[in-house]
């Protein structure tokens, strides 16, 4: 995702999803980890709820991205994943 789409998402995700204890957000390149990615990744720092994750899913479907959530780190990352040949994308 390049940088508007991220910033357009953090608005959705702040505008639709709320209360959402958000700690912090990062932009990230695409290789910041093992997670492989077209363009720009969310790093969202943030206790989510079940709820807020149901609330968010759909933001991501509708913009064909793609999440790993690792609550033990309280670490939610948001991509676009590479999609290869033969190869759907699924979140």
């Amino acid at each position: 995702m390049n940088r508007k789409e991220a910033v357009d998402l953090i608005s959705a995700i702040h505008s639709k999803c709320m209360p959402l204890d958000m700690v912090h957000i990062m932009l990230m390149p695409p290789d910041a980890d093992d997670v492989l990615s077209r363009g720009y990744q969310l790093h969202i720092k943030a206790t989510l709820s079940d709820g807020n994750l149901e609330c968010i899913k759909p933001l991501l479907e509708k913009n064909k991205l793609a999440f790993a959530n690792e609550p033990e780190k309280q670490l939610l990352v948001i991509y676009r994943p590479l999609k290869k040949k033969n190869q759907s994308l699924q979140t």
